[in-house]
């Protein structure tokens, strides 16, 4: 047991978060070299030593079996006794119109070969594979961060934690109904979090204290703290962006062409599930913004903001309603009114 930091890190990669100064569980286990980390509140202090083992070691012995499911479905000689992992990813290949995969290991080799010799690949030999790829029913899928976005689902329906409360059907020890209070998982971008009422919500409030992000500078960054699963995407990010030669690019690849996207948008967006979020913000990265926020629109239970690289911000129908659901309500403080220039 430990008190949880004023500052946390990880949940964009380098980048700096505040956190609040709370009473808390808190560890951290690796997905192979990606930490994830879990924050919990217990209602009873006494209790939380007890509850951070028993939670360790569950969660441990989970993401021992998720993985092991994800491995057989990276190498297409095995199959998966699982089928959920690739049934998902295809499921989102196509209803993006590929704007999304998880089919792009040959691309990510040549995107990392071009990072090593500092020149950009040939453009036409990857539209070709890229091509290719979308063609090839029986590709396998390769390691990503929808992948973590799946692990992230498992452990919650696994813990039987919902936006509603306890489902007490899935829930692996009785005990937890009582003692836990709040918890999250953090994991690369994305964030999943759960509150057994306002209270514990707080563990849940996450504030950008990044100079360099693009959405810190929006006053709606700071009202993202909602229990749905939260996905972010932010160029200024390094995990997202690379620098080949003179020029700077993301590291999304667009599955259609291949190539890694140019002038690319800051995304985030909320969903009922991990993997719809990150599959979604992958997909609007590659989508003109008007045209991406169109299809967002387009998308049941699903709220996404866009910065473009000039600053511009695109919004979904409901971006606004869901950050009014939360503790905030509206762009101000205090009875500050905020205004627009």
């Amino acid at each position: 047991m430990k008190k949880v930091p004023q500052t946390c890190a990880l949940l964009m990669g380098g980048a700096s978060w505040l956190c609040p100064a709370v009473s808390a569980g808190e560890f951290e286990l690796h997905l192979e070299s990606v930490p994830l980390v879990v924050n919990f509140q217990a209602t009873d202090p006494v209790q939380e030593k007890q509850l951070t083992t028993q939670l360790q070691q569950q969660l441990q012995s989970e993401i021992k079996k998720l993985n092991a499911i994800a491995v057989a479905e990276f190498t297409a000689a095995k199959k998966s006794p699982n089928p959920d992992l690739h049934q998902r990813c295809m499921q989102w290949e196509r209803q993006s119109q590929s704007a999304f995969s998880c089919r792009l290991g040959e691309l990510e080799a040549q995107w990392q070969q071009a990072r090593v010799s500092n020149e950009l690949p040939d453009r036409a030999q990857l539209r070709q594979l890229a091509g290719q790829l979308r063609r090839d029913g029986n590709a396998a899928l390769t390691p990503g961060i929808y992948w973590q976005a799946w692990i992230l689902d498992q452990l919650i329906i696994q813990l039987g934690l919902n936006e509603s409360g306890l489902d007490e059907k899935r829930y692996v020890n009785e005990q937890y109904q009582n003692v836990l209070k709040s918890f999250r998982l953090r994991i690369g971008s994305q964030k999943r979090c759960w509150s057994k009422d306002a209270t514990g919500m707080s563990l849940c409030k996450l504030v950008s204290a990044d100079a360099n992000s693009t959405l810190e500078k929006l006053s709606v960054a700071q009202f993202a703290a909602t229990p749905r699963a939260l996905t972010i995407i932010d160029q200024q990010d390094a995990s997202f962006s690379q620098k080949i030669g003179p020029y700077r690019l993301s590291k999304i690849i667009n599955p259609r062409d291949g190539w890694a996207a140019e002038f690319a948008p800051s995304v985030m967006v909320t969903a009922a599930d991990s993997f719809t979020a990150t599959a979604v913000a992958q997909a609007l990265v590659v989508k003109p913004p008007v045209q991406a926020i169109a299809w967002a629109n387009s998308l049941t239970g699903v709220a996404a903001l866009v910065v473009d690289e000039h600053g511009r911000v695109f919004a979904t129908n409901n971006w606004y309603q869901q950050i009014e659901q939360t503790d905030a309500h509206g762009f101000w403080e205090k009875e500050i009114p905020f205004v627009i220039n």
